[in-house]
């Protein structure tokens, strides 16, 4: 949720800035100071994004409740399994899902993500830090969220199909 909120603002702002739409209009509202300065500042919430995911890899270690995921030796195979597939697979499906809707707008935003998974897998795997919560659990994949999960993608779908225009 913090990945997509973070998204959701900084690295929509530098997605929006390339099609001159969404969350574009925000800075060019507010400093009506012409196409340079909102490509400045795009860029740099494009840094913030950046910062913000390598700082975050501590955070994210921390969160992990599996000591033999933590170990540095296991760190490759975490960072692919927490990190990577997970944002490739659901750009994917979200993708599939918005089918024969889905907008380059929408795909600049899920690409956008990866600048903060790029550099948050590669703070956690420079990171020896390998301490983890209090009470570890091994690893396990929660079927019952993603199963509601492909509910409520269905429910989406079938509820914005075809899409509804506002205005």
């Amino acid at each position: 949720m913090a990945f997509h909120s973070c998204n959701a603002v900084f690295g929509a702002l530098l997605a929006d800035t390339f099609t001159q739409s969404g969350f574009w209009y925000v800075p060019d509202w507010l400093f009506r100071l012409g196409n340079v300065v909102n490509i400045l500042v795009a860029l740099l919430f494009g840094l913030v994004q950046l910062a913000l995911g390598y700082f975050g890899a501590l955070a994210f270690l921390q969160a992990h409740d599996s000591k033999t995921v933590m170990r540095y030796h296991n760190r490759k195979l975490m960072v692919l399994a927490t990190l990577v597939v997970p944002w490739v697979a659901g750009s994917v499906f979200i993708a599939l899902t918005k089918l024969p809707y889905f907008t380059i707008h929408e795909g600049l935003h899920l690409v956008m993500m990866g600048l903060l998974i790029a550099p948050l897998a590669l703070g956690c795997l420079s990171e020896v830090f390998s301490d983890t919560v209090r009470r570890p659990r091994p690893t396990h994949v929660a079927w019952r969220l993603l199963g509601l999960a492909l509910l409520v993608a269905l429910a989406w779908r079938l509820a914005l199909s075809p899409p509804v225009l506002f205005g």
